[in-house]
């Protein structure tokens, strides 16, 4: 009975055997085929060889900033080994770690050179990719796209994250500290409106008089209408026109900060101008850049569609050229160039960029592209079902998810979106000097009309009967003969008034006894309890 339950048995294994073969899958705990096993590399114990990028992409791993610069053999123990790298990856090895509990044992092999590889004259690749394909190295916690072209190749878990093409660029710095308060207006309104504001837009108000003229065409229309004659239609149109003036005043006050209300919503968007391919490619000013070699850039080159073609063809023949080595340079080119550098990247960097630089903002262009980060492997590595399942364990838990927002919300000097778009002092700096410009300005006025007011007064008193140039001037040709001509004397009529509301008699100068000319002059005056 047991010999022909083992007969029965031993096909249906083996041909599961041949089917998971055909899939590309090896089970747990079956001893894989020696050339799966044959690792050129030397390891240390049985330790893993897992294969990062130490800058390519942050925050996925790096070195700590502490142990920058430190011996990872001579230094301190928290800069030896595995203890010198942080990041999304490194979290994450070390959660499959705490999954496999005596089986996932890894050493960290940093890439220096930042390269993911690129397919050579000869066949072979460079970078990661050529040392998994040789072995080198058991694993690639990267940010690795598998494309269908890596696949063929090698060997990828279950996507860790999804990702896009998008555009980085910075925001535009004002260098005036008034340029805020001046934007919603363009140069010429504000030339106008000091031109209306300056003396020579005012003529001098001369003394009311009633236009017998005008007073009978008033009427006149008043009379064909029906009106009261006796309403003016003068003052009727000026205060019209007053009226009028003053809605101006208001809708002009109404205009501006309708502008700068649209200008501050415009800082909160997420999107500018650049939407899609087409608006990038019709900025001639505008130059843009990328990793060369990255998944970006093999995007497009292998892409058939005719803009990613243009894009890509203007890109090459861009001088300088917006190629860059790796994700860092990239990330300091845009803050060494002016507004009108875009980096087209993933958005998971994107997003990190941003957080760590306010000044940075996303757009995001249809390139109909979804990416998806999954940890690579030597192709018929025994570590990928292994490897599946301890992550689908953590997607269940949804530590993945924590792990992503530690390292995109929580991790280094996080930039809040609140304080993004918040006004600085950048921004109000010219609000805050205008205040103690106008109080300046206040304070010259009023000695400048003081001085004035003063010398005005000295150079107008005269020694004849105390009347100044000022009453002089009043009778046209009579105070000029007044000042020239000494046989000219003024008599002066004073008109005394009492708290009463009575007048009393006129004093009059003493007469001239050589005959000159008499001019009289009415002076009002009122006593300390009266009122002019």
């Amino acid at each position: 009975m047991f010999l022909l339950a083992t007969l029965l048995l031993v096909p249906l294994l083996i041909n599961a055997q041949i089917q998971d073969e055909r899939r590309g899958i090896t089970r747990v705990g079956v001893d894989a085929p020696a050339q799966n096993r044959d690792f050129a590399a030397p390891r240390v114990g049985n330790r893993l060889r897992v294969a990062v990028l130490t800058s390519a992409y942050q925050p996925f791993s790096r070195i700590k900033s502490s142990c920058e610069g430190v011996d990872p053999f001579t230094g301190s123990e928290e800069c030896q080994a595995n203890n010198r790298f942080e990041g999304f990856c490194i979290d994450l090895l070390d959660s499959i770690r705490n999954e496999l509990p005596g089986r996932f044992n890894y050493e960290i092999v940093p890439s220096f050179d930042d390269v993911y590889g690129t397919r050579m004259a000869n066949g072979s690749y460079n970078g990661i990719i050529g040392s998994l394909q040789r072995r080198e190295v058991d694993l690639a916690c990267t940010p690795l796209v598998a494309n269908e072209e890596r696949q063929r190749i090698l060997d990828f878990s279950q996507p860790l994250m999804q990702t896009s093409i998008g555009i980085l660029m910075r925001q535009r710095s004002d260098d005036s500290c008034f340029s805020f308060l001046l934007r919603p207006f363009t140069c010429w309104t504000w030339m106008f409106i000091l031109l209306r504001r300056s003396p020579q837009g005012h003529q001098r108000q001369f003394e009311h008089r009633d236009n017998g003229r005008e007073s009978e065409i008033g009427s006149d229309a008043g009379g064909h209408m029906e009106l009261n004659p006796k309403v003016d239609l003068v003052k009727n149109i000026r205060r019209l026109l007053k009226y009028l003036i003053w809605t101006f005043a208001l809708l002009f006050l109404v205009f501006y900060f309708a502008n700068m209300i649209a200008y501050l919503v415009a800082r909160r968007a997420q999107d500018s101008a650049i939407r899609d391919i087409d608006d990038l490619l019709s900025q001639p000013n505008l130059r843009f850049g990328m990793v060369r070699n990255g998944n970006t850039h093999q995007f497009l080159q292998q892409s058939t569609n005719p803009t990613h073609q243009q894009l890509f063809q203007r890109l090459e023949s861009q001088s300088p050229s917006g190629f860059v080595a790796n994700y860092s340079e990239g990330v300091q080119r845009i803050r060494d160039s002016d507004e009108n550098f875009a980096f087209l990247l993933e958005t998971s960097a994107m997003d990190y960029a941003r957080r760590q630089d306010c000044s940075f903002f996303r757009t995001g262009i249809n390139l109909n592209s979804i990416f998806n980060y999954a940890i690579a492997m030597p192709l018929g590595s025994p570590w990928k079902n292994t490897i599946n399942g301890a992550l689908q364990t953590l997607q269940s838990r949804g530590e993945l998810e924590t792990l992503r927002n530690r390292w995109w919300m929580e991790a280094g000097e996080a930039c809040n979106e609140e304080e993004r778009f918040a006004l600085g002092w950048s921004d109000l700096c010219g609000l805050f000097l205008l205040l103690p410009l106008i109080f300046l300005f206040g304070l010259l006025y009023f000695l400048a009309q003081h001085f004035l007011r003063n010398r005005r007064g000295h150079q107008g008193r005269r020694p004849y009967g105390g009347l100044g140039r000022q009453d002089l001037g009043r009778h046209g040709e009579t105070s000029k003969e007044r000042l020239h001509n000494p046989d000219i004397v003024v008599r002066s009529q004073e008109t005394v008034t009492t708290d009463r509301g009575h007048s009393n008699e006129n004093f009059e100068h003493q007469r001239p006894t050589n005959g000159a000319r008499i001019i009289d002059h009415p002076i009002h005056r009122s006593d300390e309890r009266g009122q002019l």
